[in-house]
């Protein structure tokens, strides 16, 4: 496997250290000031670095100008929100048992459902595709289609797989969210967690 790329490793230097000039970026990372400036200028393009700020020296000479991260490069961090997932899951199965675990899912796909503002009212020409924007919004590369005459949304993503293996409960949350956003019961029929090439949700069960 391969290690970080240089903008990566620009990015966790910077939150170790909190900030830092071109030359202890440069002396830090073993890279030209050259291919630091390159990579900065990316970022701050980027809106992952803030612009250069002055940092003054303890004797005589110019400022040096010094970097720091924003606020929007916090997703671009490690992260492992996965096994925390999996640590939740486990935990609340292990003391309330697997059908309380579906149903305090279900009743948060409910809750997540109806803090979603559609522009467009059921059996319009535009809602089932308003839902449909809403679930990909959420990272879930949702369609519409058919599946033996009946109508069916699936999903070309699963935006926490890991959970999902762990625990089969967690797709009640998907099925309430989309029950709560058409307002028509749905029946689960294939899970990527199973490794199917997608979910797919019946509708009109």
């Amino acid at each position: 496997m391969s290690g970080p790329g240089n903008q990566e490793r620009l990015l966790l230097f910077l939150r170790r250290h909190g900030e830092a000039s071109m030359a202890e970026l440069a002396r830090g990372l073993g890279l030209t000031q050259v291919t630091v400036r390159h990579h900065i200028q990316e970022l701050i393009r980027s809106g992952f670095v803030s612009p250069p700020e002055k940092r003054r020296r303890g004797g005589p000479g110019r400022p040096e100008q010094i970097y720091s991260l924003t606020e929007r490069a916090a997703p671009m961090l490690p992260g492992n929100l996965p096994e925390l997932a999996r640590a939740l899951l486990g935990t609340l199965e292990a003391r309330h048992g697997p059908e309380w675990l579906r149903k305090a899912l279900a009743a948060s796909g409910r809750q997540a459902a109806a803090g979603i503002q559609l522009a467009s009212a059921p059996g319009s020409e535009t809602f089932v595709g308003d839902v449909l924007g809403a679930l990909d919004e959420r990272g879930y590369l949702a369609a519409a289609g058919r599946w033996s005459g009946r109508r069916c949304i699936t999903f070309a993503n699963c935006p926490y797989l890991a959970a999902a293996r762990h625990s089969p409960a967690v797709c009640a949350f998907d099925q309430a969210l989309m029950e709560g956003l058409l307002q028509e019961p749905l029946v689960l029929f294939q899970r990527i967690a199973d490794h199917d090439e997608r979910c797919m949700f019946l509708l009109g069960a």
